[in-house]
């Protein structure tokens, strides 16, 4: 009995395992828009400014209190600025760096460290939109962990899609409390 249990387990693994591979991507890539009020020049300038991201993204201590998490940040608003993170629950240890900016974009480099290691690019990108400014929030990677780690992104998209709602959302209301 206890044999027939092990191997109906093992095969479950090997199934679970095997449709990682066969069916899941390591690449992922996550997009978001939303419409904003405010000017572009604005919405850069907050998205630019990794201080400014405590008062209106969702990784944020005012948002995470109990998360015993600790922010660093080197650099002036731009590509170059560097936040660093350690110590928290659940956002765990990372750094985010931004690389390039222009008029209508800025771009970053993101490293996790914990909970689990990953890298990724990611940004923003602005559109005009009438009297309003498309803002598309991007990010891509490739993540294998062995085993499900393919699944998992998949499984995190929804996650992942969500924060970058809240997110825009948070810029959106920032930015129109700047005018």
């Amino acid at each position: 009995m206890l044999k027939k249990l092990l191997l109906g387990l093992f095969a479950v693994i090997v199934a679970v395992v095997g449709a990682n591979y066969l069916f899941f991507s390591a690449d992922f890539e996550y997009r978001i828009e939303r419409e904003m009020s405010a000017e572009s020049t604005a919405i850069l300038a907050a998205f630019k400014d990794l201080r400014t991201w405590e008062d209106w993204s969702p990784w944020s201590k005012k948002n995470h209190p109990d998360d015993g998490v600790t922010f660093e940040y080197s650099g002036e608003p731009g590509a170059g600025m560097t936040w660093n993170w350690a110590g928290g629950k659940r956002l765990g240890d990372g750094v985010l760096t931004l690389t390039a900016s222009d008029a209508q974009r800025a771009s970053y480099e993101l490293r996790m460290v914990k909970p689990m290691r990953m890298d990724m690019q990611g940004g923003i990108e602005l559109t005009p939109a009438g009297p309003k400014t498309k803002v598309t929030w991007w990010s891509k990677g490739t993540q294998d962990f062995p085993g499900i780690g393919r699944i998992m992104n998949a499984a995190f998209a929804g996650q992942v899609k969500q924060d970058y709602a809240k997110a825009l959302e948070g810029l959106a209301a920032f930015t129109a409390e700047k005018r």
